[in-house]
């Protein structure tokens, strides 16, 4: 079979391009298809979805869809595109539409777009409009009253909005510390809602607060982590044997810090257990232990000495469950505090550069999720050269793709020369997501081809592989330059399978200069490859006069299937005239010397045959129908070849059938007109004309 040429997947962003794209009136299944393109692009896909949002931007109801989006994913980043578009809004319904999904995020950003909108909007129905979604940010209590709403958290979600909707609007830097403890306190929903809040108010300090909050909850993560591995360690061990695991880990993790209480404790427990001072020994490192990983250590050794082994069992059991659900809020709060640094760099609030230095570390151990990633790699500028090339160092693939994705989704030129060297990576899906990236950016076909034209083998090679991989029309003129001037035949093969992908019928002719016996085996593949995947009859018809001076068995059947590609219906059947040789192509593909196990697939072939001789239909299913008797005594037949090839019988003896069919109305036909006279049927004489 011809080999097809890949085809990258699109990525996310492709995806939401065509689904914009490809929008309908009336189209219900819509939204079900923007939802996950959504949730994976997040407030990345703002840049092609906001400007939508403008009278001019798209069909109305596209933009009532979009609106109605806006309170599920309520990312402040939604809210200049909106207010941009309601400030020249005339269709009242889309207005009310926009300020109700302003009013649903909730806000700093939104209570300053509506009133920024309630200025400039002075008609008396958009006027109500505002008031409605302007009133639940309306101050009338202190700021104590609101924030003890917010923490109603779960127990009353509305209730909790209602009163976060006003502290966006009230909260100032000295609210700080109430904001904290709301944060140590408050559950899911309050640590949502707070930190939502926290991005929006203005100020150096609640940057730094928020900056000591990531640095806090990155260390706690790492130490929660430390806990769930001691735990891992510990499960595992007989418990006659834990006391003496335990005592060395607590003596591994406290010799630096306390040797004195660490040498005090050793000895101690070396005693004999009459002589024991209990628990008393461990007070010095409980006075100086850190974190959950440390306290763990030391009460576990504690139950231990007291001899509390049921106990130590149930604790250490606690712990894990614990520590499990801790791993899960700890990074969700990692993630949402990058997200709340990323939005105030975006409101001008600090610079990238005082916050990248913050989000580093947590980047490097792999702390956070996938909303850490989006908004670290949404900020990092193309000139830290050391840190995109640390990602293309990460041993993760997956993690490698993922971060590339996120800096492609960016489409920032300034990034053309990191993509270029992930062209480089040795995982191929990795090396082919960053060369898709290259082909969007202003530079990356000039880079490209810089590679193309350096004389250096490799660049060369991936930028072929770069150029029909991205099918890149603007280079297909330079490839066909490089094919004629007759390179190393390993390249060669590569630029004629892009020129291949590219459809570039201008290389007709040199392809089928070069195919000829003389070429090496994969070379000659490779043309009769491309020849066939171009769908031209030039092509088709010019690998039917090639076949009969090529010898290779699987240049042959390539041959046979591109022969067809250029004639894919009756609305273009192949030329009666080429019919033998086609008939001597399958003979010879067919012949078991000659066509050397090349029967099935030339026979598979046969199904894309349109031609209006039916005499050819009824040679081949004969033919065919020999060789299937013949097949069938074979030793390694299998019943799904039998059915394949069956499958292909009776159609070529439908078509024959059909053919032979109209001929026959045909032949009707003609007998009829032969018996008309010259001036046409004769006149009608059941009526004189006379009263």
């Amino acid at each position: 079979m011809a080999i097809l040429p890949r085809v990258i997947s699109l990525t996310p962003m492709d995806a939401l391009r065509v689904l914009v794209a490809e929008y309908a009136e009336g189209d219900t299944t819509f939204a079900n298809r923007l939802t996950p393109l959504l949730q994976t692009l997040r407030r990345h896909a703002l840049p092609v979805l906001g400007p939508l949002l403008g009278p001019g931007g798209a069909p109305k109801g596209l933009r009532k869809l979009l609106l109605a989006q806006v309170a599920r994913f309520d990312w402040p980043e939604w809210v200049p595109y909106i207010q941009a578009g309601l400030l020249v809004e005339q269709d009242l319904g889309t207005f009310d539409e926009g300020c109700t999904a302003l009013g649903a995020l909730g806000l700093r950003e939104a209570m300053e777009a509506l009133k920024t909108l309630q200025g400039a909007r002075s008609g008396p129905d958009h006027q109500t409009i505002l008031n409605r979604e302007l009133a639940p940010y309306l101050v009338q209590q202190p700021f104590a009253h609101y924030l003890s709403r917010m923490l109603e958290g779960s127990g009353n979600p509305r209730l909790a909005v209602q009163g976060a909707k006003v502290l966006a609007g009230l909260a100032e830097a000295e609210d700080l510390s109430a904001l904290d403890e709301a944060l140590a306190t408050g559950d899911e929903v309050v640590r949502h809602l707070t930190l939502r809040i926290l991005a929006g108010i203005p100020g150096a300090a609640c940057s730094a607060f928020l900056a000591n909050l990531v640095a806090a909850t990155a260390n706690e993560i790492v130490d929660n982590e430390t806990l769930l591995e001691l735990l891992h360690k510990t499960h595992a061990l007989a418990r006659a044997s834990s006391k003496a695991e335990l005592k060395h880990l607590v003596c591994e993790r406290f010799e630096e810090r306390a040797p004195g209480a660490v040498k005090a404790l050793s000895d101690a427990l070396a005693r004999p257990a009459e002589e024991s001072e209990g628990t008393a020994i461990l007070e010095p490192l409980r006075a100086i232990s850190e974190g959950h990983s440390e306290a763990f250590l030391l009460e576990s050794l504690g139950l231990l000495i007291e001899n509390k082994v049921a106990r130590f069992s149930a604790f250490h059991s606690e712990t894990t469950d614990t520590a499990e659900a801790r791993r899960e809020q700890l990074n969700t709060t990692l993630d949402a505090l990058a997200e709340a640094l990323s939005r105030r760099v975006v409101r001008g609030f600090v610079e990238t550069k005082e916050v990248i230095p913050t989000l580093v570390r947590p980047f490097r151990l792999h702390l956070g999720g996938d909303a850490f990633l989006m908004a670290f790699l949404g900020l990092l500028p193309a000139t830290e050269t050391a840190l995109l090339d640390e990602i293309l160092a990460d041993p993760d693939h997956r993690r490698r793709q993922r971060c590339i994705e996120l800096l492609g989704n960016r489409e920032d030129d300034a990034f053309t020369p990191f993509f270029l060297k992930a062209m480089q990576d040795s995982i191929v899906d990795v090396g082919q997501l960053a060369s898709h990236f290259v082909s969007k950016l202003p530079s990356g076909l000039p880079a490209l081809m810089a590679q193309f034209n350096s004389g250096h083998f490799d660049q060369i090679r991936r930028a072929i592989w770069a150029f029909g991989e991205n099918h890149t029309q603007a280079a297909a003129v330079p490839l066909l330059e490089f094919i004629r001037n007759d390179p190393k035949d390993e390249l060669l093969v590569e630029a004629v399978e892009a020129l291949a992908n590219l459809k570039c019928a201008e290389a007709i002719p040199t392809f089928m200069e070069l195919l000829h016996d003389g070429k090496p085996l994969a070379l000659q593949v490779s043309l009769a490859s491309a020849l066939g995947l171009m769908g031209k009859p030039q092509a088709s018809l010019g690998l039917l006069q090639k076949a009969p001076l090529l010898k290779h068995p699987q240049v042959l059947v390539l041959c046979l299937e591109g022969a067809l590609r250029g004639f894919p219906g009756f609305e273009n059947p192949l030329p009666p005239e080429h019919l033998p040789a086609l008939l001597s192509l399958v003979e010879r593909c067919c012949d078991d010397r000659e066509g050397e196990g090349q029967r099935v697939p030339a026979m598979l072939a046969m199904l894309e045959l349109y031609t209006f001789d039916q005499g050819m239909y009824e040679k081949l299913k004969d033919r065919f129908s020999d060789f299937l008797f013949d097949m069938r005594t074979k030793a390694n037949w299998d019943r799904d070849s039998n059915e394949r090839v069956a499958a292909v019988i009776k159609e070529l003896g439908r078509r024959s059938s059909s053919l032979a069919l109209l001929a026959k109305k045909e032949g009707e036909i003609k007998g009829l007109t032969q018996k008309l006279g010259e001036g046409g049927p004769p006149p009608d004489r059941t009526s004189t004309g006379t009263a």
